[in-house]
């Protein structure tokens, strides 16, 4: 088993996130399984191994799984917003994985807009006030980290981020970016207030990485000639999820592995009457 990795050490996005305040011991994840294929000796691992389709077509594989992962997107578009906003300063539009990579801000007042409502928005204003960056928190939600509700950390998350000195603006929706300002729409009233601010940061969707799966997918001919018999993509590269579901997603690939599975029949769930 060959694993590339494009970049200089394993873990995707755990590498990252576990550098944001209070989620080190998710490091875990990716260290347990480090030590696992450090015992294997069929795998063979290749870091800072950058693939591109004819690399892949090259390697005399029978199976690919790809797992290119997710990034988040700057468009804004999520489930308040179908096209995204009025970007009349686009310039003032920061990635958030600008912050997960740790690259420098300089901007002095920053608006997350959490529209994502789990943990990141929370840990990225933590990251960015204790780097010394004035914060507000913009969410269409009644609270930070609204979906945390179901995993006991929406308490937690607001407590910490009030401690921290985030401004928390709940029930507002992102609708333009003036420049030098967040066009803020109570979604409640309908009232539209500008915020003043230096840069904003959407945190409305993941897209996935697909360009290496979308160039193999499209030449079933080469594929065959190679003697590639399967060609899947898994994690956030099929859909965009918690950590969880990423790990279940490689586990069910390894299962499934050569396999003709209908997906909807092995784990598709029905109600049934009784």
């Amino acid at each position: 088993m060959l694993l590339a990795e494009s970049a200089r050490t394993l873990g995707g996005r755990i590498t990252k996130e576990a550098r944001l305040p209070g989620l080190s011991e998710w490091a875990r994840v990716r260290d347990w399984r480090l030590r696992q294929i450090a015992k294997l000796s069929a795998v063979e691992v290749f870091l800072e191994s950058h693939m591109t389709a004819p690399d892949v077509l090259e390697l005399g594989v029978n199976h690919v799984i790809i797992a290119t992962g997710a990034v988040w997107s700057s468009d804004t578009v999520g489930r308040h917003s179908d096209t995204g906003l009025e970007m009349e300063a686009a310039g003032q539009i920061i990635n958030a994985e600008t912050v997960l990579a740790g690259v420098a801000i300089t901007a002095p007042h920053i608006v997350i807009y959490d529209d994502d409502h789990y943990y990141l928005g929370s840990v990225l204003a933590l990251e960015l006030r204790q780097k010394g960056h004035r914060v507000t928190l913009a969410t269409p939600a009644g609270r930070s980290c609204d979906w945390g509700q179901w995993t006991t950390e929406t308490e937690q998350s607001n407590a910490e981020l009030t401690a921290a000195g985030v401004e928390i603006l709940p029930n507002v929706m992102l609708s333009a970016a003036p420049k030098g300002a967040a066009r803020l729409m109570n979604v409640l009233t309908g009232r539209v207030q500008d915020l003043a601010c230096d840069a904003i940061i959407p945190l409305t969707r993941r897209l996935p990485v697909l360009s290496l799966y979308d160039d193999l997918q499209s030449q079933p001919a080469a594929l065959k000639v190679a003697g590639i018999g399967s060609l899947i993509r898994i994690g956030d590269a099929e859909a965009p999820n918690i950590i969880a579901a990423a790990v279940q997603s490689g586990y069910r690939a390894a299962m499934d592995l050569g396999e003709d599975i209908d997906l909807a029949k092995k784990y598709g769930r029905r109600e049934h009457s009784v």
